[in-house]
């Protein structure tokens, strides 16, 4: 059926160097479309002269496109990297002067700073403009200030500012109705609280888990070398010189072979100088196997030792760069006097207490994320999954998300919540969706913390679409 629809027009204003960006700046706006969009009935517009323009004399270039339609538009996001642009009558560039016409009326400014490009062949002049405006934009403290490092990270970081934006947008409109009113005056009786818990039992004050892997290296390294004895004490013949026209020998696979050598070097091994011979096996027509029993099972033998120590490495990556780090469970409870919609969870905490762990996980090889399946991630940190909740279409663990090659994107998904830093303090924005009268429900990742901290306090504020109150309070261990 038609439904009536608000569109709020979005500006993407940038110098050519990153305008290949936007393709991710439109696909945050679909989704922002496809989920926030769709429950508020409301659209997000792009915005960019090489699609929102038309031929015009008489004018400078930036005098037509501000009356065309930069100055129509509600939101811009400006985003730099290596080059500032080129002046205007007004400005040192373009993207400059549209940033300042939303700042002067008032409209909302994401500001994008991409932070890891190489920019050694940029114009000097170029970048320092660049960092003076960053200076200057960021002393005088006017709109919000994104800095990112992965161009692909820019669509997860306007995603959540965006819906940030929009939903305070709703909750700070004056057209409350009676009913909600009323509501709200109810609601005050009450409060919205944030709790930890070890996942067994909720506590007002700061519970830290320790983090547990639930294998024993020692022991895994003790089957391989057992393993890789096993294999040696089979006894294969040398490979013939050749073989028939419709035969192939069969040899280890090289990715194989250099996991087993490096493993074995590092753990001073030495491997026998035939330990990878398959004597005379050979692979006929249709990838049938034909060679004696004794070369098909060393095959079959060094093929599970490979995948066993690729899991390991991936099992031993974690330990060594995950040591000195406890998780600290949140959740919210409700104890007002209606539903808590669209709740927003901030959490303040000091930066020296913080760990962030995304660098771990993304610091997998290419070459091991074959063998980093969910069951696996699942289980190297305890329970990081047994909540449930609702953010951007599940949990990292769902069976729905591939484990091969949409590792990196749903890694990213799942760290990519809202962050920012202000002097020493480190805020993390974290949406829970809606909450029922007296439930309680998880935030949608722990908080890694550093093990030495001591005398560690985190301050909470806590909002809801619906509720005209804003509800605070810390915790301490």
């Amino acid at each position: 059926m038609p439904r009536q629809t608000t569109t709020y027009d979005v500006l993407l204003s940038c110098p050519g160097d990153v305008l290949d960006q936007m393709d991710y700046v439109r696909e945050a706006i679909n989704t922002f479309n496809e989920t926030v969009g769709l429950d508020y009935n409301v659209v997000l517009m792009l915005r960019h002269w090489s699609i929102s323009t038309y031929a015009e004399s008489g004018k400078s270039g930036q005098e037509s496109l501000n009356d065309q339609f930069v100055k129509f538009c509600d939101v811009v996001i400006g985003i730099f990297g290596g080059r500032f642009g080129s002046p205007t009558d007004k400005y040192q560039s373009g993207t400059e002067e549209e940033i300042e016409m939303f700042l002067n009326d008032g409209k909302q400014v994401f500001m994008c700073f991409f932070e890891g490009g190489k920019f050694g062949d940029v114009d000097p002049s170029q970048l320092t403009k660049v960092r003076k405006f960053k200076e200057r934009y960021k002393s005088n403290k006017k709109g919000v200030f994104l800095p990112y490092s992965e161009e692909k990270d820019l669509q997860s970081l306007l995603i959540k500012n965006l819906e940030m934006w929009f939903l305070r947008k709703e909750k700070g409109k004056n057209n409350l109705s009676t009913k909600k009113v009323e509501s709200e005056k109810k609601d005050l009786e009450g409060s919205l609280c944030f709790k930890t818990t070890n996942l067994e039992m909720v506590s007002d004050n700061l519970v830290l888990s320790d983090l547990k892997f639930p294998f024993d290296l020692v022991k895994i390294q003790t089957d391989i070398k057992e393993e890789i004895n096993k294999i040696e004490n089979i006894k294969v013949g040398a490979p013939l010189a050749k073989v028939g026209k419709f035969e192939v020998p069969c040899v280890v696979e090289e990715n194989d072979k250099k996991a087993i050598t490096q493993y074995a070097e590092q753990n001073g091994i030495s491997l026998a100088s035939d330990f990878f011979s398959l004597g005379n096996l050979k692979t006929v027509i249709f990838d049938n196997l034909d060679g004696s029993e004794e070369e098909k099972e060393k095959k079959e033998l060094i093929e599970c030792l490979a995948k066993k120590v690729k899991e390991t490495e991936v099992r031993k990556y974690f330990v060594d760069n995950l040591k000195g780090v406890k998780l600290l469970w949140g959740v919210v409870t409700n104890h007002t006097h209606s539903e808590g919609e669209d709740v927003w969870v901030t959490i303040e905490i000091k930066k020296k207490d913080f760990s962030f762990p995304k660098a771990v996980f993304m610091g997998i090889s290419k070459s091991l994320r074959d063998v980093v399946d969910q069951e696996f991630l699942k289980n190297t940190i305890p329970n990081i999954n047994a909540p449930s909740y609702s953010i951007h279409g599940g949990n990292l663990f769902d069976v729905r998300y591939p484990s091969d090659e949409h590792l990196v994107y749903v890694l990213n998904h799942f760290f990519n919540y809202a962050i920012n830093e202000i002097n020493d303090i480190i805020s993390l924005n974290y949406m829970i969706g809606n909450i029922k009268i007296g439930d309680t429900i998880y935030i949608p990742l722990p908080i890694f913390i550093n093990e030495n901290s001591e005398d560690i306090s985190i301050g909470y504020k806590i909002t809801a679409s619906n509720i005209e109150h804003c509800f605070k309070g810390s915790l301490k261990n």
